[in-house]
Order: C-alpha cells, then structure tokens, then sequence
C-alpha cells in the first residue's frame, strides 16, 4: 500500500515498470533466467522509461556515489547503471505487478511515442551535426526521458486518484538526476530551441521527438514551430530514411522482450498467460531459522562477521529489498553506515551522512524507546539520510542488548516499489536484531575481558610482557623445557647510563627510548623468543629451545641494533646484556641470579656489550 501523502514526493508511487501493464503479454524464460541475465536487463531499461527513472535514481544515490565523484552524477547509459546497481535490485524494479486494474489508453501511446524517439535519436546521432559529439546511449536515454513529468502525472491521475502538484526539477535534483535529461525535458516543455546548456543535445531530442511524430507515432499534446525548426537545417534525405525504418527498429527492439507492438497499439492489457516476469510471493524460511542461526555465531569473536549475518538474516528471512546498520557519531550529529545488504556490488561509496533535523529527532525516538519507527519523507522537510540511500521510507529497528544501544537496523522496500511494512514484518526483525544485539554484547564483554588481563600483563610504555607475566612465563618454560630435555637460555639486557639520559634529557625523552627499545627488541627478536620489561630500563628475553651459542648471536645482533637506534634519534643508547643457560639443577632463582651477574660482567667490562655465563 502506498500512502497517499507520498505521491508528491515519489512521483513514480505505485508505478515501478510499465512492463508491469504487460501481466501475460511476455513470454519464455523462467523468472530468475530473465531478471538475471544483462543484455536483457539492458534492453529492459532502454525500452521503459519508468523503470529506466527508478534505476537512475537508485544508481545515483549518495551510498553508492564516491565522495570523488560530482555533486549530481552523471549515470546515464544501461551499462553504468547494471555496473552500480548489480541484477537484483534491477529485477525487483522490472518484476513489481502494476497497481491499477486496467491502464489508460494515453500510457501506451505516450510509451510508443519514447520508444520512437529513443530510436530516432539513437540514428540522429550518425548525422551532422550530431555525430561524434553525442553518444548513442545519452541521445537515446535523454530522448526516452523526454517527457520526463507525464509518468509521474499518470501515477497520480491513475493509480492515486488525484492531481500532482510537483513537478520535475524539485524531485529530479532530489534524485540526482543527470543534468542532461533534466535539460531535455525543460527544452521539450517549453518547446525552444535556446538552451544554453546542451544545445545540441536538445536540438537533437526535439528533432527525434518530431521524426517520431511524422513515423505514425504521435505525441498527446502535439508538436509546435520548434520541433519542426529542429529538423529543418538537416539531411532531409538522410531523415527520411530514419523515419521509414523507425517502425521496424521499435518492432525489433520490442521482439527482444517478446513485447508485441500491436499490443501497446491497441492499448490494452492482454487477458490470457502469466507474465514471466511476474514476481509472486516469495516462500522465505521461518524467522526461527535465522534465530537459530545467529544464536550459533554467538561464540564468533569477529564483528564483520556478525555483523554480515545480521544483514544476511534480514535478507533471507524478511521481505525487504535492503537492509543497513548504522551507527551515531559525533553525538548524534553524523551517522556512520557500516554495512549494507542490497544487492548490489559496489561496497558503501560514502560511508558517513549527516542526518536532517527531522531525521535526528525519529532515530533520536528509537533510542531513547527502544522501538522501531518508520521514517517517511513529508513535504517541506530536508533530508539526509533518506537522500542518501534513495529512500522515501525506512523502518529503524534498534539493535540493542543488555543495556547497550549497538546501533540501528534499516529496512525498506525501495526497489520493488511496496512501501508498506507489515506487522509480522517488524516483529521478526526486532527478533533478529535482539539476538544479534545480544551476541555483540557478549562479544564486546569478552573483549573487555580480555584488554583488561592484557593489561594486567603488558607494559604499557614500551608493548612487551611486564616483570609478572615474564616470570609466570619462564616459570613454565623452564618446567616444559626440563621436562622434554631441552635447552633454554636467559637474556638480561640493561641500557646503559639510563639515569644520566633522563637528567640529561628529559623523562619524556627517557620514556621515548623506553619505547625505542621495545620496538627494536620486536623486530630483531626471533618469532619464538618473548622479551619483557621488568624494571625501569631492565629488560629479560626468553630463548625457548636455544643453546648459549646461537643465544651469543641473538645477543650480538641486538645490542649492535639498539646502537644504531640511539643514532637515528641523536641520542647516544647502548646497553650491556647478560646470557646463561638453564642448568639441570637450576631453580628460578639461581637462573636469574647467574644471568643478572653476567649482566654486571658485561657493565664491569666497558658498557656496551654482552657476556656469557656458561658451563
């Protein structure tokens, strides 16, 4: 159901293809062969204007625009748009039954008159002074577009009941239109030849519109002086072939889809077949099914991957066309989209939007309750969120656990043109969204925990191990080590005159070559072996499985690495090192007494180097 106060707003309300009026007049293919398959898409989009509008509006929304492309994109061609938008989102669009019971006789001869013109501006385009500076695409699309208000007014005279009160410029910029076909329609409309923006462009539109008119294929309103000036300075010999096989090109066009000219000639609405493709009502799996699912992520410590299921679930489970999360920001005053499910294949082009008032004010209602809303677009309102994601209505579902708001769950119909949630609808994505705001809860916990035992263990200056933690841990290897008959060896390492540095200096200073040296340790250590801090500039290292002798080069490379540090940043840092090994009747003790002795030989014996204490 679409709500009535939408029409202005969504000029196209109610009205999602004009294949749509065709229920039974196409044939061949299966549903999900037709709608996938590109070169068909492509035709589809060249051949009705209406859908070719939706899918301009949705190719050129702000989540799938890069902030580097310009302000109104310019996504024309069928090409551009099926490269943005992907099958899926195009198939829902072309497979949405059309709402009236019977269609007026103007929609057929208006829709007949835009093929004509699309065509006969696409061979316009081999003519001077056209050719070269027009491509085919934009003259056939700016030319099927031409009358770009008539749709919008025949889906508020017949599918609404009522007359429309806006008109093209304000929902077009809205959309994000192309410039060129916003030009177009304003040329055709006032029936001038003096553009100042596209001139040839719109001379060419004007004179397709008038070779359509001369092939037997009349505009309701007419023409006038200008559509005859348009044609008047061109090849006539040239038009006139353009025009005898302007039928035959529409008949062509028209038999790649299995649409019958003389159907939309005699204006009515085939009675017998079913349309291939008519899309029913999708059989989805219970909301219990995905319930089950999400609860067995639960262990998953990955927030992607939580977050994909709960974008997936939505998919499969509830009848929308699109879901986003999406998060606060800058207290409530930027949103940040972190994922989205759509169908399409291009990823968030512009990840952060800045929400209206209006648009602040709902989401600001959803946390505060905890209970989904709709968003709607009214008139006089601005919008950024629904700007953003080419929607005219959203519901938000809070996505909660515990005491904790994660975030919000959009959901909208957009592509298959139904507005309407439903009940059942909301009441399962709030089931989904409780269970998945439970899982992130639990997985925010265990990362809580887990920070807080790192930093229970971590020097937090310079990133290695602190003095409990390296004890704990040689405590284990030592009795792991005994226990399999390997060897382990002991480093002590101390920076040489660290106190001098620190007068000298500065404590800032100090604990910049703190964090030197931990870094250095870091990336001159072997993978197996485990540095520590454990004291103010002490630092103990770990050789698991290593004799004194290959311990003697570990040592070597890394007092000779730290010299070179300390000249890197002008500063003049060396240390001494101490090495032992674990003895059959060594205790804890005895190792670091024996290590911390060679460790002063090295100091006794000049700074700046390492001794061995060794049987």
């Amino acid at each position: 159901m679409i709500d009535a106060n939408m029409t202005d707003l969504d000029p196209l309300a109610g009205l999602p293809s004009l294949v749509s009026l065709l229920a039974g007049g196409l044939a061949g293919g299966t549903d999900r062969q037709l709608v996938q398959d590109e070169t068909r898409l492509s035709a589809y989009l060249l051949a009705d204007p209406v859908l070719l509008l939706r899918a301009l509006r949705h190719a050129s929304a702000g989540h799938l625009v890069s902030p580097l492309e310009d302000e109104i994109a310019e996504v024309l061609g069928p090409e551009s748009i099926i490269e943005k938008l992907g099958t899926r989102p195009l198939s829902l669009m072309l497979s949405s039954p059309f709402p009236a019971t019977k269609a007026p006789t103007e929609i057929f001869k208006l829709w007949l008159h835009s093929l004509a013109a699309a065509q006969a501006a696409r061979s316009l385009c081999e003519l001077e002074p056209f050719a070269g500076k027009i491509t085919p695409d934009e003259a056939q699309v700016c030319s099927l577009l031409h009358d770009l208000s008539a749709w919008g007014e025949f889906s508020h005279r017949y599918v609404h009941g009522k007359p429309s009160h806006g008109g093209p410029l304000d929902w077009c910029k809205t959309w994000r239109i192309s410039e060129k076909i916003r030009i177009s329609w304003l040329t055709t409309q006032s029936a001038s030849l003096k553009s100042e923006e596209h001139p040839l462009l719109c001379k060419l539109v004007l004179a397709a519109e008038m070779l359509a008119i001369l092939a037997g294929f009349p505009h309701p309103a007419g023409y006038g002086k200008a559509e005859q000036d348009a044609i008047a300075e061109l090849d006539d010999k040239e038009l006139r072939n353009i025009e005898a096989r302007l039928e035959r090109c529409i008949r062509q066009q028209l038999a790649k889809l299995d649409i019958d000219i003389e159907v939309l000639r005699r204006a009515e609405k085939p009675d017998a077949g079913t349309n291939a493709l008519w899309r029913g009502p999708e059989l989805r799996p219970p909301v219990e099914s995905g319930i089950v699912s999400l609860l067995g992520m639960g262990q998953d410590k990955r927030l992607q991957t939580l977050l994909t299921m709960l974008m997936k679930n939505c998919h499969e489970y509830i009848n929308c066309d699109r879901a986003f999360f999406l998060q606060w920001l800058s207290g409530g005053k930027e949103i940040l989209i972190r994922l989205k499910y759509d169908g399409t294949p291009d990823p968030i082009g512009t990840r952060r939007c800045i929400p209206s008032p209006v648009e602040i004010a709902t989401i600001g209602k959803v946390a505060g309750s905890c209970n989904p809303m709709l968003l709607c677009r009214e008139e006089n309102y601005q919008y950024g969120l629904l700007d953003h994601l080419g929607s005219d209505r959203i519901l938000i579902i809070p996505v909660a656990g515990g005491s904790m708001l994660h975030g919000f769950l959009i959901m909208d119909r957009a592509y298959s043109g139904q507005s309407e949630i439903l009940e059942a609808d909301t009441n399962k994505a709030i089931a989904i969204a409780g269970v998945w705001g439970q899982n992130l809860t639990s997985l925010m916990l265990k990362a809580r925990d887990l920070r807080s035992q790192k930093d229970a263990y971590t020097d937090s200056l310079t990133g290695l191990m602190n003095r409990r933690a390296a004890i704990t841990q040689l405590d284990r290897e030592i009795q792991r080590l005994r226990r399999n008959k390997l060897p382990l060896t002991v480093l002590m390492m101390d920076l040489d005159r660290f106190k001098d540095w620190n007068d000298t200096y500065g404590h800032l200073t100090g604990d910049r070559i703190l964090a030197k040296v931990g870094s250095v340790l870091k990336n001159t250590l072997r993978g197996s072996d485990i540095p520590a801090r454990i004291g103010g500039e002490e630092f103990l290292i770990i050789q698991t499985e290593t004799s004194t002798e290959e311990g003697s080069i570990v040592a070597a490379r890394l007092y000779k690495a730290i010299e070179a540090a300390g000249q890197e940043m002008g500063i003049p840092i060396t240390v001494s090192i101490g090495l032992t090994d674990l003895r059959p009747d060594d205790t804890m003790d005895s190792l670091l007494a024996r290590v911390d002795k060679a460790l002063y030989a090295s100091k006794e014996y000049g700074r700046n180097r390492f001794s061995v204490d060794s049987l």
